[in-house]
């Protein structure tokens, strides 16, 4: 088994864009993930995660850069896994944590979906004020 990593409050664990392909499952503590919001330049607070929680699934899984910062709240205590294959071992051993990561990777589809519909909705209700308000001014 791998040993664990800490990182004290205030750390980051890893940066957006970075090409490091590891996922952590958090082992206690608590850290907040956030990205770049590309129209603003600003970093934006995306979750806060703790115990039995994950990050990092994406790079690893996908093979992809880092989607998001993930920043340490508190003293982390977090479990790194660094390919598919630690991901299926460990998965081997822990067999619910498989079911748990799917519900959780599910939930956060179905959260970004709803932020899609609702800022789509915002889109299309500008665009209905812009086209009265260029009526009007003609």
């Amino acid at each position: 088994m791998i040993p664990t990593k800490r990182y004290e409050a205030g750390q980051y664990i890893i940066h957006e864009d970075d090409t490091d392909k590891t996922m952590y499952i958090i082992m206690e503590g608590k850290v907040r993930v956030e990205a770049r919001d590309p129209t603003t330049g600003e970093m934006v607070s995306l979750a806060e995660l703790g115990p039995k929680d994950f990050f990092g699934e994406t790079a690893l899984l996908l093979d992809q850069p880092r989607n998001a910062s993930v920043k340490a709240l508190t003293s982390v205590e977090v479990y790194p896994i660094s390919s598919k294959e630690m991901l299926a071992d460990y998965v081997e051993i822990h067999p619910q944590f498989a079911l748990r990561m799917i519900m959780i990777m599910a939930r956060r589809v179905d959260q970004m979906k709803e932020a899609y519909l609702k800022t789509h909705g915002y889109l299309q209700y500008a665009k209905q004020i812009l086209a009265s308000l260029s009526q009007k001014g003609e």
